[in-house]
């Protein structure tokens, strides 16, 4: 098993989004083929010290970006890979989305913390 805990980085990003893009590596690299049943949502909340709210919205996260298949009661699967024209543009809109949460949560945490942004 590899680390339990995923490192907050820098940018502050949410755990879920750290999940997610934990799970999108093992997949893009193959640790989890298509077709492959992945753990458990109790396992990965153990894996990542999450709560599994917070597991099921990176799961869900990956299946919004067609990853992963999810059926309640019976898992979640890895999808086999459609050759499709919108692959990369799909990859770029999820990398846009991610930088745009960063920042809006780096401003919340400068409104909180009333911190100009030139400071």
């Amino acid at each position: 098993m590899s680390s339990k805990i995923v490192p907050s980085p820098p940018d502050g990003r949410p755990l879920y989004l750290r999940i997610a893009a934990v799970l999108r590596a093992e997949i893009e690299g193959g640790k989890f083929g298509p077709g492959q049943l992945l753990p458990s949502i109790a396992y990965l909340s153990k894996r990542f010290q999450a709560s599994t709210i917070t597991v099921r919205r990176a799961l869900g996260l990956l299946q919004d970006e067609g990853l992963l298949s999810i059926q309640q009661g019976f898992g979640t699967w890895v999808n086999r890979p459609r050759p499709d024209e919108f692959d990369p543009l799909l990859k770029e809109a999820s990398r846009i989305r991610d930088l745009a949460i960063s920042l809006i949560t780096r401003i919340e945490t400068l409104r909180k913390n009333k911190v100009s942004p030139a400071s």
